[in-house]
């Protein structure tokens, strides 16, 4: 297969609320990148996606997953979403406003090509104009809790219409959005409660550290701990500082 070729991947892409907000200092910018990195990482680990099924991109206030095709998107749903979302709320327990991480989420499928520079399709471009898109923001504008997630078309007619497992297609209601030049159709998953977590509970795997790789993206070294300002995440286990 030539290296330009289409790949079929679950595209997850992410963004933190309010990154440049004035009232936010660039060290503690570095120290919201360095914590989203991380939490999506354990989150991953213990939905027990393997570090070999996935690509992981920097956007600067974000991040964007590429997840094999060999990965359920119900168990994402399942697995993947109340992992981050309990995350999401140890790490902001007792923090200040202007320290806390609030994410939108969205999770869409499609084909994407990689080069020398990274990963681009018009598949990844559309999820980026869901995850700016205003039902989205306001989604989270209005809710207390740390994510709102969005699911496209796609996602919501292959997996959560069906109801797989613990998913509960009476969560998600449809939204017009109309974002630049594209206007379209997608589910938003209420936020007025938790995200429930799978019964199951899966093994532990350690947290690793992060490097870039030639490409932008990053990978994971495994068998590391990550020292987030103070958060020493390793293990199984993250431990949340005061900073």
């Amino acid at each position: 297969m030539g290296p330009n070729r289409p790949l079929r991947r679950t595209i997850l892409v992410v963004d933190i609320q309010g990154f440049n907000r004035p009232e936010r200092s660039n060290p503690s910018r570095v120290k919201l990148r360095a914590t989203l990195f991380a939490l999506l990482e354990a989150a991953l680990g213990r939905a027990e996606v393997n570090r070999r099924q996935y690509a992981l991109g920097d956007t600067g206030d974000g991040a964007y997953l590429l997840i094999d095709s060999d990965v359920s998107e119900a168990a994402l749903l399942e697995s993947l979403m109340p992992e981050l979302q309990l995350g999401l709320k140890e790490y902001n327990r007792g923090r200040r406003d202007a320290a806390m991480m609030r994410l939108r989420v969205v999770l869409h499928t499609g084909y994407v090509t990689k080069d020398a520079h990274g990963w681009a399709g018009g598949d990844l471009n559309f999820a980026f104009r869901l995850l700016d898109s205003r039902p989205l923001r306001e989604e989270l504008r209005a809710t207390s809790s740390p994510l709102a997630l969005m699911v496209s078309e796609a996602v919501y007619e292959g997996v959560v219409r069906d109801g797989w497992g613990a998913i509960e297609p009476s969560e998600y209601r449809r939204v017009e959005f109309e974002t630049k030049e594209t206007r379209g159709q997608a589910w938003l998953r209420s936020t007025g409660g938790e995200i429930p977590r799978h019964d199951r509970e899966p093994e532990a795997r350690p947290v690793a550290a992060r490097q870039r790789d030639s490409s932008g993206g990053v990978i994971f070294e495994s068998g590391s701990t990550v020292d987030v300002g103070g958060d020493v995440i390793g293990g199984d286990q993250i431990n949340y500082g005061r900073g």
